[in-house]
């Protein structure tokens, strides 16, 4: 939970009836001002302020206007969205200190113990910064990755084709497993490269997914052991489908360990961070 420096002359300036900080874009925040405090006045002056001015100028917003919530969502096509107040979309996780029932409301006071957010399910292909006002500060909680809903669907796929390379391979068929387990390690490279908002990961033939997970294998932001994989199955699948007197070697039980592996760690960075179980 974040408060704001109650001293700063700029900033109490700058503090609206409403509870929000009207910053302009040219402003520059005072070295006074640390830390993530730095960050939400940023937002404020980038995101939440002028959407409040600009509601406030056609009139829709009232007198009675008090901002509890603020959030800015990223969708994959850019246009950003900004929502107040009970537009505010998502799950939060709060540990509450009194007893609270289904559908019970939720006050102001119990966001002193918020834990965690994420968005809607339906959301999770949007990146988001989302702040919440919690009586005497402000709590804020973001992820601008972008495209984790599409990368679920991806990681479901290259679990399959992992599977039945595997079954393939029990059974001695060297050629569908290398070509499967080619699948898999393309659908898993498209998704990191969805992930970091490369362009590639949009392109429909095999060269470009290929050229691009290899530069980010270079600067070491993805494990290179499976970029190698990737490369050498890539190699392999040609020869694999069209060249029946061709030796083609066996994928190893490595290899399928090392996908199996990256299937699982790209799962658990795109999850969703509030689970229903909680």
């Amino acid at each position: 939970m974040l408060q704001m420096p109650t001293s700063c002359e700029w900033l109490r300036e700058r503090q609206r009836p409403g509870n929000w900080i009207d910053v302009a874009e040219t402003d520059e925040i005072p070295s006074e001002i640390e830390g993530w405090n730095v960050t939400v006045i940023h937002m404020f002056q980038i995101a939440f302020a002028p959407e409040i001015r600009r509601r406030s100028v056609v009139g829709m917003l009232d007198d009675g206007f008090f901002l509890t919530a603020a959030q800015m969502i990223q969708p994959e096509d850019g246009t950003q969205i900004i929502r107040l107040n009970e537009e505010v979309r998502g799950t939060a996780l709060i540990r509450a200190n009194r007893t609270i029932q289904k559908e019970d409301p939720i006050f102001v006071s119990d966001m002193q113990n918020f834990v965690g957010f994420d968005l809607d399910e339906e959301e999770l292909d949007a990146g988001h910064f989302t702040l919440f006002w919690t009586g005497n500060g402000w709590a804020f909680t973001f992820d601008f990755r972008r495209g984790r809903a599409k990368v679920s669907a991806m990681l479901v796929a290259a679990k399959q084709f992992l599977e039945v390379s595997k079954l393939a391979l029990s059974h001695g068929y060297t050629r569908p497993s290398v070509d499967t387990l080619f699948s898999a390690c393309e659908l898993l490279s498209k998704a990191h490269l969805i992930l970091r908002h490369n362009s590639a990961s949009r392109a429909k033939s095999h060269g470009p997914i290929q050229s691009a997970i290899n530069a980010w294998g270079r600067l070491g932001n993805i494990n290179g052991e499976f970029v190698h994989l990737f490369n050498r199955v890539s190699n392999t699948r040609y020869p694999a489908r069209y060249e029946v007197k061709a030796e083609i070697a066996m994928p190893t039980s490595s290899d399928l360990k090392l996908v199996e592996d990256e299937i699982e760690q790209l799962t658990q960075f795109v999850t969703h961070r509030v689970g229903t179980d909680h």
